[in-house]
Order: C-alpha cells, then sequence, then structure tokens
C-alpha cells in the first residue's frame, strides 16, 4: 500500500512529466485560460490555474480555497473541456477533489447520512 506522500509525489512527478512534454506556451486558448475570458478572475485565482498549468500543487488557505479558487479551478476545468484538453480538464478536476478533501468542501463529516 502507498502511502500518502508517494501517492503526492508520483501524481506530482506524472504532472510535471504532462506539462514538459505538452508547451503550456503554444496553447490557441492560454489566454482564456489564463482568466482573460469571460468571468472575472482575483490575482490568488489566477495564481492558482498558472500553478495547475506548470505542474505544481496549490497550497491554499481554506477561506480563499472556498470563496474564489474552487470556482476558478471548475472554469477553468470547463474551458480545458470545451476546448477538448481532457488531460489538463482530469488534472484539474484531481486538484479539486484533493483540495476538497484538505479543507472539507462537501457535507460534513459529522452530518448524518439522511436527514429525517
Amino acid at each position: 500500500m502507498r502511502t500518502p506522500g508517494a501517492y503526492v509525489a508520483g501524481r506530482l512527478a506524472l504532472i510535471q512529466f504532462l506539462h514538459q512534454i505538452w508547451v503550456v506556451d503554444t496553447s490557441p486558448s492560454l489566454s482564456r485560460r489564463s482568466g482573460e475570458g469571460d468571468f472575472p478572475m482575483t490575482e490568488v485565482a489566477r495564481n492558482a490555474i498558472d500553478l495547475i498549468c506548470k505542474g505544481n500543487l496549490i497550497e491554499c488557505s481554506a477561506e480563499a480555497y472556498h470563496s474564489e479558487i474552487r470556482n476558478a479551478i471548475i472554469r477553468f476545468a470547463s474551458d480545458c473541456a470545451d476546448s477538448n484538453d481532457a488531460i489538463r480538464m482530469r488534472i484539474a478536476l484531481a486538484e479539486v477533489s484533493r483540495l476538497d478533501n484538505k479543507h472539507g468542501y462537501g457535507p460534513s463529516a459529522k452530518s448524518p447520512d439522511k436527514l429525517t
């Protein structure tokens, strides 16, 4: 069984490898992916998207994640899907999943499965 640290390190290595073979700067929709498209984006959210594009993990506070970064990453994933960029879309959604687990997004672990 792999330890969580080995999982993150392996995932990061895969992301960096994909980034190396996939030239980000030549992407035709880079300006839209960088936050210059339909939605205004804060500097914090733009930096988070840039980290994904470079193959790095996002480190942020729970407050920043819940208030702005999560929505920006999901819009980025949607933009990637629209331009048939399935690999970046999956990487972005994997990062949303990781950060959801880290920052407790969604139903509380203390809440019951069924409300009566």
